[in-house]
Parts: structure tokens; sequence; C-alpha cells
């Protein structure tokens, strides 16, 4: 019996890698996207300030000294611990940005927000800024560009961490007997073609999107 091809849409750790190969899988990788920091002007002092990535965050906290007298609120996990890396403590950390505009709808009323993003950021946040009538300014700090690439041989299973990873992939590729995982439940919302099977995990992190590979296919 032939080994389990896994692609990952995304450069893993070695720590990661090993974890994949070890279980006895076929394992390959690419990167997908990439992502470029932009110049940008630094803002004046936000009560409010988002971040709906990892890639934001990264850069903003090099370069914005005032986050600590703000309150946060942040997308991931990976998102929050870095911030209380820095000595930035987060009021709400969610799994992804529908709840957590869900806790900002609840707890906050005529707020000011800075969403620190990307330049292919979902609409989500400002829909529903613009909707409950609350002020708020969205500041692109990096550009995310998607890499296309024919993949030339047909794995079993492909790895996606983000909407943009999944439309790289689509671009030149087929899907039909594809079994995607995906970290989150916005990148599984994000595949438009026909797959064998989509699974997203409840708690996205590489590690738990790992795991729920192996036990998938173990199983």
């Amino acid at each position: 019996m032939s080994k389990v091809k896994i692609l990952s849409t995304k450069k893993l750790s070695k720590k990661h890698k090993m974890k994949i190969k070890s279980e006895g899988f076929n394992y390959s990788e690419y990167d997908a996207i990439s992502i470029e920091k932009v110049i940008f002007d630094i803002p004046k002092p936000y009560k409010n300030v988002v971040f709906s990535s990892l890639n934001a965050a990264k850069i903003v906290i090099k370069e914005v000294k005032w986050l600590k007298n703000s309150s946060i609120f942040c997308v991931g996990k990976s998102t929050e611990k870095l911030l209380l890396k820095n000595g930035i403590k987060c009021v709400k950390s969610a799994k992804n940005m529908q709840k957590l505009l869900i806790f900002i709808q609840k707890n906050s009323k005529n707020d000011d927000f800075l969403h620190f993003c990307g330049n292919l950021r979902l609409p989500i946040f400002s829909e529903k800024m613009k909707k409950w009538n609350k002020k708020f300014s969205e500041l692109i700090v990096y550009q995310t560009k998607i890499l296309k690439r024919k993949i030339l041989y047909q794995p079993d299973a492909v790895l996606f961490f983000s909407p943009s990873a999944v439309k790289s992939y689509e671009a030149m590729n087929k899907m039909d007997d594809l079994i995607c995982f995906c970290i989150g439940k916005t990148t599984s919302n994000s595949i438009k073609k026909k797959t064998k099977e989509i699974v997203h995990i409840k708690n996205p992190s590489i590690e738990n999107l790992i795991i729920k590979t192996i036990k998938f296919f173990k199983e």
C-alpha cells in the first residue's frame, strides 16, 4: 500500500514536518502566498485596536509603541501569544472574526476602533462596523501576494492555512479527489471547487491541524 501524500500550502517548522513524516506519510510543502510589509504612517493612539491576523501583529508591534495603553482584540491564539510575549494583554481573543465581532457588539458602545490588517482582509469587520454605526478605521500594514503553482503530482490531502492559500491552489490545480484540511471555518468556507472532503478544526492552530490530519488517516 502506497504512502498517503500530504501537501502543505505553508512551509512548516522542522518539528511539525517531523511529526507528519514520523507517522509514515509522504510529505511535501510550498508557500502558496508571500507576505510583504508596506510602509505606513504611525497612527494616533486608539482606545481599541483589532488584529485579525498574526502577520499584522508581527509588523505592528515593532512599529507602534502605544499598544499597551489600548484595549486589544485579536483573532487566533497564536496572535494572542505573540502580543502577550511583547507585554500586550488582550481584552478578547476569538477563534475567528465573526466570534470577535459578537463580543465587540455586546461589550463596546460608542468606542472607536482601529483594525490593523492586510490587503486581502475579509470585509466582515468593516461591514459590521458600518451596520452598527461604529467609528472605525482600517490600516493596511502588509500585502498578501498569491503565488500560483501547478502541482505535478496528485496529493491525497492538502493543508490550508488561509483563504488566500486556497485561492492560490485552486487557480492551477484540480480539487476533485482531494481531502482538504483547513485551519478554520473561514478557510474551509473559501473553497469553491468540488472536493472529496473538507475538514476544519474547532481550535485553530498549526499543531491542531496536523494532529487532526494524522488522526484522520490513522483511523
